[in-house]
């Protein structure tokens, strides 16, 4: 028999599980490297779409200000909504390519 399992369910004090799997810290690096990638990849082709994703990432930050259900559920309808923004305005998003004079949308290929 496993002793250590039966006396790990008669515990009575939970741990506090974090809202995210990995630390804070990891979150705010991935934040840092996410913003640089999406806001040079705008500066290099000038699509909407990545800059508000680059302003989308960041946000989830916030989550670690406070323990609020409010904040969680504001943070996560703006998350959605910029997502959804960003999703919608790839599809819409016209670049004019120099070389051709024909409007290219985002899924055309980035690769110019």
């Amino acid at each position: 028999m496993n002793f250590d399992l039966i006396s790990t369910l008669a515990q009575t004090e939970v741990e506090k599980v974090g809202l995210f799997p990995y630390p804070a810290k990891l979150h705010v690096i991935f934040c840092i490297i996410a913003f640089v990638f999406f806001l040079i990849r705008f500066l290099r082709h000038k699509r909407i779409y990545r800059l508000i994703l680059a302003v989308a990432v960041p946000i989830s930050l916030l989550i670690q200000v406070s323990d609020s259900k409010m904040l969680y559920y504001f943070v996560g309808g703006v998350e959605l909504v910029l997502i959804l923004t960003a999703f919608i305005s790839s599809f819409f998003d016209k670049h004019v390519d120099k070389e051709d004079n024909q409007p290219q949308t985002a899924s055309d290929g980035d690769n110019k």
